[in-house]
This record gives structure tokens, C-alpha cells and sequence, in this order.
């Protein structure tokens, strides 16, 4: 995924294309997240400058149909990092805006984030609420992309219970 959102990232900042640009960012983003993670001793500074961009590059493009994406991204470092507050405001940027345009495979999204966010900081009551509504969602919807996700975050819920 990396070598390929490099090449394409060369390419569109040639052309100027701000919007393409800020999704290879977030491309390149979520694989220095995920390689990082793997590490023993994870250094996650090359993600967040990417996802950063990402979003600002997604803010400048107006282009608020593609910015939950970003917003999401980036909550879920933040979640991995325990940086609560911050991770908590972009995951609120975001729900808000998949509310007003009626987004509602970004609201399945969001709830599932809030539901890992609430378990990162122990709150698993609140955590088993925000899953049920993004279950509730997914099923709704037939969002099965997300099946996976709900499954895993069903077995969290469960293992955190039994604590």
C-alpha cells in the first residue's frame, strides 16, 4: 500500500490535485500506523504528521463527503496513543458531520470507534452502548464490510465483562 501511495502521491501533487492527494496522505497514514504498531517500540510521529495532512488537506478540498474518513483515521491513532481528548474531538467532528449529510455508513463507523475509544479509557457500559447502535447499523444496513469489527468488538466487550 505504501509504495503505491507514494508513486500516486508523486503524480497528483504534479497535477495539483489537492482532494487526491489528501487521500493518498491518509493511505500512507494508516500504513505507517499499522507498521509502527507491529514495532516493540512503536514511534507513531510519521502517522500523525501524515494523517494530519490528510485532514487538512481534506478541510482545504471542502470536500466534507471524504473528511470523516480523516477524522476517523486519525481518532483511531489517537485511541492507540491514549490521547482521549484529542481522539474524542475528531471522532465528534466526524459524527457530526456524517449527521448532517445524512452519512449513515460513517455513523456505523463512528459509533464502533466510540465504542473502542470508551473501552480504551474503561468504560465498558458506555463502550456496550455505542457498540449495540453501531451493530444495530451495520445490521440495518447491511454494512457488512463492518461484520468483522462488530464480531471483534462483541469478543472485547465480552473479555472485559468477565474482568
Amino acid at each position: 500500500m505504501r509504495e503505491r501511495a507514494t508513486q500516486t502521491l508523486k503524480w497528483v501533487t504534479e497535477a495539483g490535485w489537492l482532494l487526491d492527494m489528501s487521500l493518498d496522505h491518509l493511505s500512507l497514514g494508516r500504513a505507517a500506523w499499522q507498521e509502527a504498531a507491529a514495532e516493540a517500540e512503536p514511534d507513531f510521529t510519521i502517522a500523525q504528521t501524515e494523517l494530519d495532512v490528510a485532514v487538512a488537506g481534506l478541510r482545504q478540498a471542502g470536500r466534507h463527503d471524504y473528511l470523516p474518513r480523516g477524522l476517523l483515521a486519525r481518532a483511531a491513532l489517537l485511541r492507540s496513543r491514549r490521547k482521549f481528548d484529542e481522539a474524542w474531538h475528531d471522532l465528534g467532528e466526524a459524527e457530526e458531520i456524517a449527521e448532517r449529510g445524512e452519512m449513515r455508513l460513517f455513523l456505523a463507523d463512528c459509533a464502533l470507534e466510540a465504542a473502542r475509544l470508551h473501552l480504551a479509557e474503561g468504560k465498558t457500559e458506555a463502550a456496550r452502548e455505542r457498540w449495540k447502535l453501531g451493530k444495530g447499523l451495520v445490521e440495518e444496513m447491511s454494512y457488512h464490510r463492518r461484520d468483522q469489527e462488530v464480531a471483534e468488538l462483541e469478543n472485547e466487550l465480552k473479555a472485559s465483562a468477565s474482568k
